[in-house]
């Protein structure tokens, strides 16, 4: 698995297309070709064996209204209030192997309250989608100290309005080209 550079992706597709053609794209992951074609006009059909990237392509790609923003916002705050401190409530946690303490039980949390708070699919799935992405950003090494639920607290809502942030220049690059 690699990241796909939006540039590069664009400019491939631009360059071997045009507005209203269809594209494939066999290998989706997480959806950026896709998101680069939606934008410059085209027609997209992503496939992927993994599970996981189509999840994720389709988080990506389905637009929130700003209701469900506002839920998901409320939703992040409430997690990182609840999770954040010195003593978190109890909650089941998922058997997870090699996962270190701190992330599973932030994680197992988060998901209990979004099933609490979250009333649609649409706003649960991009809660996931965004406790995959602070779970992997922790997880990568970048930072070089062992994750924290205080960090994974701080880091969340920040997240969150970054990725809606990006869903909303989606929305609005593909109205400006015509897709629906």
């Amino acid at each position: 698995p690699a990241r796909f550079s939006p540039d590069i992706a664009r400019t491939v597709i631009e360059l071997f297309s045009k507005p209203d053609d269809v594209v494939l794209d066999p290998f989706m992951g997480g959806g950026t070709a896709i998101i680069e074609g939606l934008c410059t006009g085209r027609h997209l059909i992503g496939s992927d064996i993994n599970a996981l990237a189509h999840f994720v392509a389709s988080v990506r790609t389905t637009p929130l209204s700003s209701n469900d923003g506002i839920e998901v916002r409320m939703w992040a705050l409430e997690v990182a209030d609840t999770l954040g401190g010195a003593a978190p409530p109890r909650v089941e946690r998922p058997r997870i192997v090699n996962l270190p303490g701190a992330v599973e039980t932030f994680i197992a949390g988060a998901l209990a309250l979004s099933d609490h708070m979250l009333p649609y699919a649409r706003q649960r799935a991009f809660a996931r989608c965004a406790l995959l992405r602070l779970a992997q950003r922790s997880l990568d090494c970048r930072d070089f100290v062992a994750p924290r639920r205080q960090r994974f607290a701080e880091q969340l809502p920040d997240l969150v309005d970054e990725m809606l942030d990006g869903l909303d220049e989606l929305t609005k690059r593909c109205r400006e080209v015509g897709v629906t």
